[in-house]
């Protein structure tokens, strides 16, 4: 599990398991990952000034390059340079807007 420190605290990194399909038919594979922390997004904005490409960003923050790249395309804005705070509010705002959590409502449930 990955801690980062505040304030002389703990502070614990949100950390997710999902079972992704393998390419064995009968087979899943358990995957644990973390969300990107906002110190890692100034972080990355601050290595991609000074003119790091995405492998070395992902060796220097224990990531996989495709993370990296991912983070970099959906979290900067249109025809911009990728912004660390840009991207903490998109982020978060995509977050608040997905869809888990909401209850069905009893009249779709008739439908189905």
């Amino acid at each position: 599990m990955k801690c980062n420190f505040k304030h002389g605290g703990v502070k614990k990194v949100e950390r997710r398991f999902i079972l992704a399909p393998s390419h064995h038919h009968s087979l899943e594979i358990a995957m644990y990952y973390n969300h990107l922390s906002r110190k890692e997004r100034y972080q990355i904005f601050v290595l991609l000034q000074a003119g790091k490409n995405k492998k070395e960003i992902a060796q220097l923050l224990n990531r996989h390059p495709s993370t990296i790249s991912r983070e970099i395309k959906r979290n900067s804005k249109p025809n911009q340079a990728y912004q660390a705070h840009d991207a903490v509010t998109l982020a978060r705002k995509r977050r608040k807007n997905s869809g888990n959590g909401k209850p069905i409502e009893s009249s779709v449930w008739r439908q189905v």
